[in-house]
């Protein structure tokens, strides 16, 4: 991802210890894996995006690898920063 033009922020994987606070709300026996990554510009997400796509090891490897891990499709959200936010 790092290769293709991704500032990785954050990786986040799901806790599977119990819920230990039930005023919570929680989805249990699920696993869910998120990156956040930034991009200067929405052309610079296309640029990532057409390389990784392109990119041999994504191609031949990377991607079915994934896909087999997955319950559901992949998704892909864009979110823009606030005024306020520290990532501008």
């Amino acid at each position: 991802m790092r290769d293709c033009g991704a500032d990785i922020l954050a990786e986040l994987i799901s806790e599977t210890a119990p819920n230990s606070f039930p005023r919570l709300p929680v989805h249990e026996g699920e696993t869910v894996f998120v990156w956040l990554a930034r991009f200067d510009s929405p052309s610079g997400y296309a640029t990532f995006s057409d390389r990784l796509t392109s990119h041999p090891d994504w191609q031949n490897h990377l991607a079915s690898e994934l896909d087999q891990w997955l319950w559901r499709p992949r998704e892909i959200l864009r979110l823009a920063a606030t005024a306020r936010s520290h990532l501008r």
